[in-house]
C-alpha cells in the first residue's frame, strides 16, 4: 500500500467555539483525500485501511469520514451538499477519538480497490 495523499486546511473557529453556526448540525473542513493502492496479486487479498486526521474538536463533535468505498457511504468526490445529506441519511462513519486531536478510523476490505476517494466531516450531536 501506498500512503495516502492528504491535505488538511482547518476551518476558522471564527464564527463560534467550534466552527460551527447554531443552526448547522454538521460542518466540512477541507480535508479530503485519495489513497491509492498498489496490486501485489491477481488472487483477492484482504486489506486493512487506516484513516487518520488531526483535527481539535469540542465536547459534543465527532469527526465522521465519507468516501468511495460502501462502508464509507459509496460516495466519490461528493460535493458539500452530498455530504451533508450522505451524514444526515446516516452514511459514513464516525471515527474514534484516539488522544491529543487525533482521530482513526481501521476498515478491513475484503478486496483492495484501485484507490479510495474520503472526506471528512465534523458533526455535532
Amino acid at each position: 500500500i501506498r500512503g495516502g495523499d492528504l491535505q488538511v486546511v482547518r476551518t476558522p473557529r471564527a464564527r463560534s467555539e467550534s466552527g460551527v453556526d447554531s443552526n448547522d448540525e454538521s460542518s466540512l473542513f477541507e480535508a479530503i483525500g485519495k489513497m491509492k493502492f498498489a496490486r501485489v496479486s491477481e488472487l483477492p487479498v484482504r486489506v486493512i485501511a487506516r484513516f487518520r486526521v488531526n483535527y481539535s474538536t469540542r465536547w459534543g463533535e465527532n469527526v465522521v469520514i465519507l468516501g468511495s468505498t460502501e462502508e464509507l457511504g459509496g460516495l466519490s468526490n461528493p460535493s458539500e451538499g452530498e455530504s451533508r445529506w450522505a451524514i444526515a441519511s446516516g452514511k459514513g462513519k464516525v471515527m474514534r477519538y484516539v488522544a491529543d486531536g487525533n482521530w482513526e478510523f481501521v476498515t478491513v476490505l475484503d478486496s483492495a480497490p484501485s484507490e479510495i476517494t474520503y472526506r471528512y466531516a465534523l458533526v455535532r450531536e
